[in-house]
């Protein structure tokens, strides 16, 4: 209500708006209070904020490391020919910062890792899995994000000490994702779940 200034009425307007559009009867009554706001606060993100969400929502929620996104120079997945940046450390940190405002996220500053809501980022994948293009394009995204994380050293690199951290804050994630790959998905998005298994499996 603070960011959009939105008044009493126009907030409690929208609620309603959102809240017949999943009491249905099919709808589990676990979670529908969470949803409405959730889904009122997707509503209002910010381009950045949705797509930092829709990458948080394919990997594991408990643990997201903040490095995994920070010092990179890539554009929109879903506007390729956005001109910025959208990958830059401010505009992540400034999109991370919107999300928790919107209690949409938990930022922990000192461990630096994020954590998401295992019901919200259900919600996320079924809203981005509507869209084949898109799903398979976030899923990509982040098999290369962790890619560019984990070293190029070939097979058992997690055995030797100094990567057990690297293993610890990464590993999690390709695995995450390859639970997730969708039949339809190419070769080439399959392949590189494929190396990345390879290369840290245990």
């Amino acid at each position: 209500m603070d960011i959009k200034q939105y008044s009493p009425s126009s907030f409690l307007c929208l609620y309603k708006q959102k809240k017949e559009v999943i009491t249905s009867p099919g709808t589990p009554n676990v979670g529908r209070t969470l949803q409405t706001l959730w889904d009122v606060s997707l509503a209002t993100l910010t381009k950045e904020g949705e797509e930092y969400l829709s990458k948080f929502a394919f990997l594991d929620p408990d643990s997201i490391a903040m490095d995994i996104f920070e010092d990179l120079t890539t554009t929109s997945s879903s506007d390729q020919n956005t001109s910025g940046k959208l990958g830059c450390e401010e505009i992540f940190h400034d999109a991370l910062a919107n999300l928790a405002r919107k209690s949409l996220n938990e930022v922990n500053r000192i461990a630096r890792t994020i954590k998401l809501h295992r019901y919200l980022q259900s919600v996320m994948q079924a809203r981005i899995k509507t869209d084949a293009p898109i799903h398979e394009q976030v899923f990509r995204d982040c098999l290369s994000l962790l890619r560019a994380k984990l070293p190029p050293t070939g097979f058992g690199y997690h055995r030797k000490p100094q990567f057990w951290d690297t293993r610890r804050a990464y590993g999690v994630h390709v695995d995450f994702l390859s639970v997730r790959l969708a039949p339809a998905f190419n070769d080439v998005t399959a392949g590189i779940l494929v190396d990345l298994l390879a290369d840290h499996a245990l």
